[in-house]
């Protein structure tokens, strides 16, 4: 049984348990958040900036884990930069996929990706590493989400759509077809896509428009 490390002790590690348990075992959570406390009596946390140094003095086999960056949007660059500590330390990136979710055939799926329950991705899609699909978020066929990307619950991608790489989709989003996301955007909740989205835009609305604050 695969030993499982989560680096995020909240929202997201709570999800992503259940479903960790099913292919090995969460043993340990690391939190950069001094004093926070461990969500479950039986998985020890590791806290503040030295929580990963203090846990390999902790553990003699700590290249044996497999691990999760639990971290949700908008935090992409820091989950893929985490992941590549923790992978140039010797430990490996587990894809964790819940059992409820429909991943059709002729779908490329990255390492380090975090598919919650309900999530569908139709054929010819392509998923990169340290992504996150939500509950019940659907990609419809040849949609290319680049690395980092994490769509929100209940996103609808209406097919044959790019999100360039970190992008984050609120929950509840409608991205029309053939549209095309750049990287580091952040689309709000609730809003509907009908034009493309440039490089390092936050936008909002029915239809999204840039977010002015």
């Amino acid at each position: 049984m695969d030993k499982i490390l989560f680096w995020g002790g909240t929202g997201q590690c709570k999800v992503m348990k259940p479903i960790a348990n099913k292919v090995g075992k969460l043993t340990v959570i690391l939190d950069n958040t001094i004093g926070l406390k461990s969500p479950y009596d039986d998985v020890p946390i590791y806290n503040g900036d030295d929580c990963f140094t203090n846990w390999k003095k902790d553990t003699e086999d700590y290249t044996n884990y497999k691990f999760s960056i639990t971290i949700g949007n908008p935090h992409a660059k820091i989950r893929r930069n985490l992941s590549n500590t923790l992978i140039n330390n010797g430990l490996q990136p587990i894809s964790l996929i819940h059992h409820t979710s429909i991943i059709e055939e002729d779908v490329e799926i990255g390492t380090g990706v975090q598919i919650h329950s309900g999530v569908v991705v139709q054929p010819f899609s392509k998923i990169g590493n340290y992504c996150i699909l939500n509950t019940k978020s659907l990609v419809e066929h040849d949609c290319i989400l680049h690395d980092g990307v994490e769509l929100a619950p209940g996103v609808i991608l209406c097919g044959n759509i790019e999100i360039g790489e970190n992008t984050w989709i609120g929950a509840g989003c409608t991205i029309r077809q053939n549209i095309k996301i750049g990287k580091n955007c952040i689309i709000g909740a609730g809003s509907m896509v009908i034009s493309d989205i440039s490089d390092n835009q936050t936008v909002v609305g029915v239809p999204a428009k840039k977010f002015l604050n």
